[in-house]
């Protein structure tokens, strides 16, 4: 038998389509931070080239009313007005010729009374009309009366360094003085001067007392007193007369503080210069005289405090002082914290400059003003657990 063959059906052919590889993805994340980064170094690009352009302005400032422009300045409530940049400059507001005028005393007649007193460093003239009522410039009480009305002066001890400090004191005590009640209510504060001098002006109303008309008080204070001059109301009834402000304030304009006699022992009126002052050290630690520092610091390192003298004019206050010799306060005073540094009251500045270093302190005594620089390296160290002790033994 012949073997058949098996038939083989041809298979047609078949039109192949060719699929193309798919395209790589690119990755997502690299993309969005390299952009993420641009963007950052833009943005501090612009930011630092902002800043630049603020410290050029700052420091070509030389007008009031370029200061009042710039960003950053603060307008202190004063007469003429003064103008602080951020970086410490202050310029007053220009006042013309008929306005300087008004700031000079009213000419008194000539049969005003002055009163002088050696024991609280002062003298005022009252005109004749305001007559005597009670105490003496001697005295820490002294007060004129003309009519229903009364001036007068009362002097307080204080430790204070300034009016802002004594008064939020004071007015915690009033908080409770009349049987557990505020004997005294603010009405309104003003930060103004007269004449040379910087005061507070508040009006208030003096619960306790019950006058029928607020009492207008204003604030010296010079050489650990508190000087307050009050206006007061003191008829029973309500009239339509009243004593003028510009009265008030012509009288006070009279107001002087004494010249102090000259020292005799100028090393302790006007405080030590650098190699005099003295100090108590903690074991380990050392003491080193540059030309214009006093180190003291551990033996070992790590940490230190730099006292620098500067010659102290007198009639620029502490904290205004400290910023022209600094040249690194940025924003008025909200970085100050009133301390004790050895037998000075001082303050303590806290990093002005962002520079990482420790806070500085400051105060004076006399003509002269000290700054003590610090830097504490990071816990634990030896300069941490000693430098307060060190600072309280100093003797200016």
């Amino acid at each position: 038998m012949t073997p058949i063959a098996p038939i083989s059906t041809p298979i047609p052919p078949q039109n192949l389509v060719s699929v193309p590889p798919p395209a790589p993805k690119t990755p997502i994340f690299p993309i969005f931070f390299v952009a993420l980064i641009l963007v950052l170094l833009t943005v501090a690009g612009v930011f630092a080239y902002q800043n630049w352009q603020l410290r050029q302005q700052l420091n070509t400032l030389t007008t009031y009313k370029e200061c009042l422009k710039a960003p950053g300045s603060i307008l202190q409530e004063s007469y003429p007005a003064t103008c602080v940049a951020r970086n410490g400059k202050s310029f007053t507001q220009p006042l013309t010729d008929e306005e300087k005028k008004k700031l000079q005393p009213s000419d008194e007649p000539t049969d005003w009374t002055t009163y002088t007193s050696k024991k609280y460093q002062y003298k005022i003239n009252i005109h004749p009309d305001w007559k005597t009522l009670a105490g003496s410039p001697e005295e820490k009480f002294f007060n004129f009366r003309k009519e229903n009305y009364e001036i007068g002066l009362e002097i307080f001890s204080t430790t204070k360094t300034t009016i802002q400090g004594y008064l939020v004191e004071s007015d915690k005590k009033s908080a409770t003085a009349w049987e557990g009640t505020p004997s005294t209510r603010v009405i309104s504060t003003r930060l103004t001067k007269i004449g040379n001098y910087n005061i507070v002006r508040r009006e208030e109303e003096w619960l306790a007392a019950s006058f029928l008309k607020p009492v207008l008080n204003t604030y010296f204070l010079n050489d650990g007193f508190l000087y307050s001059f009050t206006l007061k109301y003191i008829g029973s009834v309500t009239d339509s007369n009243t004593i003028d402000n510009d009265v008030y304030d012509q009288i006070l304009s009279t107001f002087k503080f004494l010249d102090k006699p000259s020292p005799t022992t100028s090393t302790q009126i006007n405080g030590a210069d650098l190699k005099n002052i003295k100090y108590k050290l903690s074991q380990g630690w050392e003491t080193k005289l540059n030309n214009d520092s006093l180190l003291i610091s551990p033996v070992n390192g790590g940490g230190y405090l730099s006292i620098r003298v500067y010659d102290y004019p007198g009639n620029v206050g502490r904290r205004e002082y400290y910023c022209q010799v600094s040249k690194v306060c940025i924003e008025g005073t909200s970085y100050f914290t009133e301390i004790n540094i050895g037998n000075i009251s001082g303050y303590v500045a806290n990093a002005l400059d962002n520079s990482g270093g420790g806070p500085e302190y400051f105060g004076a005594k006399g003509s002269k003003f000290y700054i003590i620089s610090s830097y504490n390296p990071p816990s634990p160290n030896e300069f941490e657990q000693n430098y307060k002790s060190v600072l309280s033994s100093l003797v200016f």
